[in-house]
């Protein structure tokens, strides 16, 4: 009995896993908005996936929308700055924690950088971070001794937000922009390819393909009906031509004659069942 019950405990989900996955499934889309504002206006947008960045340190560290406005204050009042003394003397333990390729200095700066002013968030506005400092150290595993010593330069950001600041940076980076202002963001297309690429998500689960089927059966059918009525337009505009060009006055000229060939009046009605209907030369025209 006990073993079983060791068992259980052993494959049943941390509170980290379950938090988490609450977090994924409620509170994360809520945050998605300021994250996008936030990453448009980095300065490193156009070399690094700012956007996928940013998402990844907020489901890591499960930043819900109010700890996101601290979060974009705490990583705009620090100007960004990948370049600082302790953030450089740690690359060497940062692991990537979005699947980039990318292995150099700044991409390492800048995803220690983005962790440290998360954590920093999370670290002065809950009561318990344990759980946190531990996903940290797995992208950095000297985590906690690089945050006391950044904290102690740089945390005074966090602990002197005075509410007006906060209020104009939250309205700076969650008002919509005019539609005359609005400009193609290709670091947030490119991570919405990133984000439905079967490559970057084996764990999804298969498409349906029922449901692919249905819906092309669907469309072909439309397309059929479509080209039925494009055919018959085209066969009234051909039926058009001919009877202004007078060629249907040649095969039945209307004068009574009785010398008039019956073979030739056949081959023009299939030439005309051919151009006008669609119909191929060698099938036979009743009359």
């Amino acid at each position: 009995m006990s073993q079983d019950f060791q068992s259980d405990h052993q494959h049943s989900p941390s509170q980290y896993t379950v938090l988490s996955m609450n977090y994924n499934h409620s509170e994360f889309h809520s945050v998605q908005k300021l994250l996008r504002s936030l990453a448009s206006s980095a300065p490193y947008n156009t070399r690094y996936p700012i956007l996928k960045l940013l998402k990844a340190v907020c489901r890591r560290l499960l930043i819900n929308e109010f700890e996101s406005v601290f979060f974009a204050y705490v990583v705009r009042a620090n100007r960004w700055n990948i370049n600082d003394d302790i953030v450089r003397k740690h690359l060497s333990g940062v692991r990537d924690i979005v699947c980039y390729s990318a292995d150099d200095e700044d991409y390492k700066g800048l995803t220690l950088y983005l962790l440290l002013c998360g954590y920093t968030v999370k670290f002065y506005l809950n009561e318990h971070t344990d759980m946190y400092t531990a996903e940290m150290e797995k992208a950095c595993p000297d985590f906690k001794q690089v945050f006391e010593e950044w904290a102690k330069h740089y945390a005074w950001t966090t602990l002197r937000i005075h509410p007006k600041n906060l209020n104009t940076i939250y309205k700076q980076i969650s008002l919509k922009p005019e539609p005359r202002n609005v400009q193609a963001d290709y670091n947030c297309l490119v991570d919405q390819l990133l984000q439905i690429s079967p490559s970057y998500n084996p764990e999804k689960e298969k498409v349906d393909t029922s449901t692919l089927k249905k819906e092309y059966a669907d469309f072909r059918e439309v397309k059929k009906e479509n080209q039925s009525k494009i055919k018959m337009s085209e066969s009234v505009a051909n039926l058009s031509i001919l009877c202004s060009s007078g060629f249907l006055q040649q095969i039945n000229p209307g004068n009574g004659s009785s010398t008039f060939n019956t073979s030739v009046l056949a081959k023009k009605k299939v030439t005309i069942a051919s151009s006008v209907f669609g119909l191929p030369p060698n099938v036979p025209v009743e009359d």
